[in-house]
């Protein structure tokens, strides 16, 4: 897991570099700002749910066979107590063990997911000037220079 925070610290850093090479300048309205708004919403919430259902497949994709088995263990303790085939002071401890490599698992889980969505966040906020054409006349930024008095006409 720290390989994984190491890659990201690094794409991190290389992208943030990439920004600073780039020149912003000031991008005007478009002129019905709320209903561009809710579009807009309206995009970045499916773009949510994009990046949550990615990070869920992910996670499912590396550890959904560990968690399967380990819930399979514990269910065939809990089968063996109701048949009388298990003594209940081992399956109490190898539920617990159970129990402790699920929370293990999840753990891993919650790291892959702040890692991975970290990444993920990096990259929508890159294509957030794209996504925030929808407000925003970018047009209207290639004809202007800031060095020039900005003219309405």
């Amino acid at each position: 897991m720290k390989s994984l925070w190491i890659f990201t610290s690094i794409f991190i850093v290389a992208f943030a570099t990439l920004l600073g090479i780039w020149h912003f300048g000031a991008v005007p309205f478009v002129s019905d700002v709320p209903a561009a708004a809710t579009k807009l919403v309206a995009s970045l919430l499916i773009v949510t749910l994009f990046t949550e259902r990615s990070l869920a497949a992910i996670n499912a994709a590396v550890f959904g066979g560990k968690q399967k088995l380990y819930e399979s263990e514990i269910r065939d303790l809990d089968i063996g107590l109701e048949l009388g085939t298990l003594q209940r002071a081992n399956a109490q401890a190898d539920a617990k063990k159970y129990r402790t490599k699920l929370a293990e698992l999840a753990g891993q889980e919650e790291t892959v997911r702040i890692a991975v969505g970290f990444a993920f966040a990096v990259l929508i906020s890159a294509a957030g000037v794209r996504t925030l054409s929808a407000i925003v006349m970018i047009d209207a930024l290639a004809e202007w220079h800031p060095e020039e008095p900005r003219t309405h006409g």
